[in-house]
């Protein structure tokens, strides 16, 4: 199978309640089936690295796949999920919003994605095909942190 990311919407209200509550590791599957979510399938990692040049790390708005938002709930596969407040999903929709397809092809080295061993390790596949579909997924995001932003919502990163 594999690890794959998947976006959720959060209703602010929502969001508040669980960032009250994170002692108490509330469950998140009520918002897992709300409906309404985008799958980034197995190309998290590489939308990080493109994004932040960084494996795992960095900070700011275009790390949020990996290092945004708050733990909340139980595990979900590869840990809780992480809950991006509405004032942090504007923040990344901006962030998102000022990258050119340019500016994301220029970022998007192949052979350092395969040299940092970035999931999923399919780096030897054609290039331009790999760009064509690590650019289609970051779209995808885009658009759905531009949606969440215009409607005030937070957002839950999950990876399992």
């Amino acid at each position: 199978m594999g690890m794959i990311c998947h976006l959720y919407p959060v209703k602010a209200e929502d969001a508040r309640r669980l960032l009250e509550a994170l002692d108490q590791a509330e469950d998140v599957g009520p918002l897992l089936d709300a409906g309404g979510y985008t799958s980034l399938e197995k190309s998290w990692h590489g939308l990080h690295f493109t994004l932040t040049g960084e494996e795992w790390g960095e900070d700011g708005p275009r790390a949020f796949l990996l290092a945004g938002g708050e733990p909340v709930g139980d595990d979900l596969g590869y840990g809780p999920g992480r809950l991006l407040e509405p004032e942090e999903v504007a923040q990344v929709a901006n962030a998102l919003a000022a990258i050119t397809d340019a500016e994301f092809a220029q970022r998007f080295d192949v052979q350092q994605l395969a040299d940092r061993e970035i999931y999923p390790q399919i780096w030897d596949e054609d290039p331009a095909a790999l760009l064509d579909e690590y650019r289609s997924y970051f779209h995808q995001m885009r658009t759905f942190m531009h949606e969440a932003a215009r409607r005030g919502d937070g957002v839950l990163v999950v990876i399992s």
